[in-house]
């Protein structure tokens, strides 16, 4: 019990940062150009700290090994969820337009905005740098799986080839040169100066807040009575949220017997749909609209189902 209360009061201040993003948006104290400042500050500078910051002391060889295996384990999760997505989506008889949306929010998570931050509040730092690998995996099979499902299933077809977009994506993102970066500073026992280290500290703690604020601010963009109305997006967000985690909960408890490293992939299978759905839906021809009705869905449901599915495994 003490436990459950400890997981939703992480939660709560999750909630309340998300709070604050939605009213500072809709009294615009926030305006679209300081939120876009948000993703760039998360995307090039926190995130990267809070990477860095854990290789540089925290690191321990041991946490190789299991990184990989979370790379390739989620990697798997990914392929396999594809096909159950796609099943899902022809079952609700949905348009030609709207598989590959459904597919993909179905299959594939915000990872980097959610998931990281949501993993280090209620598991601890510690699992930062599975969380990283898994965030590296998810990625790669967005800008492949995901892209080449949703324009499989578009109108049109407009912009470049999923393997040429995902290989600018990557060589853009600093997440994946501060994994590789800080993975090499430690292999080589660097041990950078206290200030370095309190400056990466600073730099890092402002992911959560800073994310869940970003969030909180894109919630606004969305009619919530039309959204409301829609019965499919429940059904996608359900699946997502809760059913495609706790089938990873049952299988992988089999297999694995490291109680946190299933707890962080079960966790980081739990986050809402990547909002990347939206992006690849306008880009090639997909619903767009319905997208973007999945990932408002989904990250206002996740309050309440994360905390649920953590429960049912602990």
């Amino acid at each position: 019990m003490a436990l459950f209360f400890t997981i939703m009061s992480k939660l709560v201040i999750l909630t309340i940062y998300i709070g604050i993003g939605y009213a500072a948006k809709k009294l615009k104290i926030l305006s679209d150009e300081f939120a876009d400042g948000i993703v760039k500050l998360l995307l090039f500078i926190s995130l990267p700290a809070l990477i860095l910051n854990i290789f540089l002391t925290s690191f321990d060889r041991s946490m190789i090994s299991q990184g990989l295996a979370m790379l390739i384990i989620s990697f798997a999760l990914y392929i396999i969820s594809t096909p159950i997505g796609y099943l899902t989506a022809r079952l609700m008889r949905l348009k030609r337009n709207q598989i590959g949306v459904t597919t993909f929010a179905i299959t594939f998570p915000n990872y980097t905005f959610i998931g990281i931050p949501v993993l280090t509040s209620i598991l601890g730092e510690g699992v930062l740098m599975n969380a990283s690998f898994g965030n590296l995996a998810c990625s790669i099979s967005v800008y492949t799986i995901g892209m080449l499902t949703i324009s499989k299933f578009g109108t049109e077809a407009k912009g470049k080839s999923g393997l040429k977009l995902m290989g600018e994506r990557m060589l853009k993102m600093p997440v994946n040169y501060a994994l590789l970066g800080g993975l090499i500073l430690a292999l080589m026992n660097v041990h950078p100066p206290q200030p370095i280290t309190d400056t990466l500290t600073g730099l890092a703690n402002l992911t959560t807040p800073m994310a869940m604020i970003y969030i909180g601010a894109t919630l606004t963009k969305n009619n919530i009575k039309d959204i409301l109305g829609d019965w499919h997006v429940y059904v996608t967000s359900i699946m997502r949220l809760v059913a495609i985690p706790l089938a990873v909960y049952f299988v992988g408890r089999i297999f694995i017997k490291d109680t946190m490293f299933l707890n962080t992939i079960v966790v980081g299978a739990a986050i809402p749909t990547a909002s990347f759905c939206a992006l690849f839906a306008k880009e090639y021809g997909g619903d767009d609209i319905l997208a973007s009705k999945y990932i408002f869905i989904s990250t206002l449901m996740c309050l309440v189902t994360i905390p649920l599915v953590y429960i049912i495994i602990i």
